[in-house]
């Protein structure tokens, strides 16, 4: 986010933060536990400096071996 960390985020920000950390759970880079948590965090963020931190260690695109995967199942399957 390139927002000063004290700027207002909206509810279209949190929802987004909320989607990425989403697909992270999804691709196995956090724990159900650690997707609960910063989920909740980020509902309840009111600033970009409260939002930030909850991705940073997650890489900015996500993993695009799970899209091959898709691919190639549905190449198994119509075979």
């Amino acid at each position: 986010m390139a927002d000063a960390p004290e700027t207002r985020v909206s509810d279209a920000e949190r929802e987004a933060a909320a989607d990425r950390l989403r697909t992270a759970g999804g691709e196995g880079r956090l724990t159900l536990e650690e997707l609960g948590d910063r989920l909740g965090r980020a509902y309840g963020a009111t600033t970009a400096g409260e939002l930030e931190p909850l991705a940073a260690d997650l890489p900015a695109r996500p993993a695009p071996t799970s899209t091959s995967a898709r691919r190639r199942s549905r190449t198994m399957t119509r075979s």
